[in-house]
């Protein structure tokens, strides 16, 4: 998935294409097979790149969320109704 004006990494791209039907059933065993290390990945892995990925939509009037669905953690991503630079008065 590319998004116009935002750099991503190989690793970023693969996630985003994952995440981009918006449903919430990606959890992290989707997606540590997408990272250079695969299923070798750290614990944190998931969640350092969900970081670097929203620091990169922050602006933009997107994220990555994260919810719990059937006791685990799932990401979606979403387009903001209102982004913040949007808001009347701020």
């Amino acid at each position: 998935m590319d998004i116009p004006g935002v750099k991503l990494t190989p690793t970023q791209t693969r996630i985003m294409r994952l995440l981009a039907d918006g449903l919430p059933h990606h959890g992290k065993t989707e997606i540590k097979p997408l990272l250079p290390d695969g299923e070798l990945a750290g614990p944190t892995a998931v969640r350092f790149h969900m970081s670097k990925l929203r620091e990169k939509l922050v602006g933009r009037g997107e994220t990555i969320i994260c919810e719990i669905h059937n006791n685990r953690i799932c990401y979606r991503y979403v387009i903001l109704v209102s982004a913040p630079a949007q808001v009347p008065g701020k």
